[in-house]
């Protein structure tokens, strides 16, 4: 579901809206040590009027890069980093904090078959 855009959900008469922040939402965001914010909305109607709406507010990457208030003068800055990485015969799999390791000097890489 691409950023705004609407989903009704069959005949519950539940409409679900997704929001990501834009560019000017990360320059406050840093600008204010704040954590950059997006939000998930639920709307249930009955009987084609307007329902209350819950509004459930998650960090969102702007760019992939996450904004997260801290305790410093500006923000932390945290990126999604895949945990799984292949070539043909081999995938190795890195735990969360570990560098990476494969196709280093001296690295014990997993090979095909080996676990």
């Amino acid at each position: 579901m691409a950023a705004g855009e609407r989903h009704g959900l069959g005949g519950l008469g539940l409409l679900v809206e997704r929001s990501e922040p834009d560019e000017e939402a990360a320059r406050r965001a840093w600008a204010e040590n704040r954590t950059l914010l997006g939000a998930v909305r639920l709307r249930l109607a009955a009987d084609g009027a307007a329902g209350e709406t819950l509004e459930l507010p998650h960090p969102a990457p702007w760019h992939g890069v996450f904004l997260f208030r801290a305790a410093g003068a500006s923000p932390r800055i945290a990126v999604w980093v895949p945990w799984l990485g292949e070539a043909p015969g081999l995938v190795a799999v890195r735990r969360p904090g570990a560098t990476p390791s494969c196709g280093s000097a001296g690295s014990a890489a997993p090979t095909a078959g080996s676990r």
